[in-house]
């Protein structure tokens, strides 16, 4: 009866074991996500997501998506840039027609979300993050011109 207690103890304890090292590394993960809105709101028509070393980017109007990995050095410039960015308090914009709202989060915190941007208006360190993302997507995010 003994060594059947003994057994069962050790099958819980290596049964626990790689849960709670797959839970602390999920829960340690990178999650970046980009999301590209035109002016009208509803759901995104482009979005970038980074996990886990690897990167999708969608058109969801079309569904057309690309899948790729991201090298270890661009990892680490990923991180530096991330390093010095602030979450934004602010995360109400202003609805303004003929225009694209730019949104981004890390890890479930939003850090951008500005309305009346081009990818090529965006803050330095968020600009520069986006194009390590979508360097060699074969989705086209094409923030075209309403009117």
């Amino acid at each position: 009866m003994m060594e059947n207690i003994k057994i069962l103890i050790l099958l819980l304890i290596f049964s626990c074991n790689p849960q709670e090292s797959n839970g602390h590394k999920e829960d340690s993960m990178l999650k970046i996500e980009y999301n590209f809105y035109a002016s009208s709101g509803g759901e995104p028509i482009y979005r970038v997501l980074y996990c886990d070393e690897e990167v999708v980017v969608e058109n969801l109007e079309h569904s057309h998506t690309y899948k790729g990995k991201i090298t270890k050095d661009k990892i680490e410039e990923i991180e530096s840039i991330i390093s010095k960015l602030k979450p934004n308090n602010d995360i109400e914009t202003d609805i303004i027609l003929d225009s694209w709202r730019i949104e981004l989060i890390i890890n479930g915190i939003t850090y951008y979300n500005k309305t009346e941007v081009t990818k090529e208006t965006l803050p330095k360190d968020i600009r520069q993050l986006l194009y390590i993302l979508i360097k060699n997507s074969t989705v086209d995010i094409n923030l075209y011109d309403f009117s």
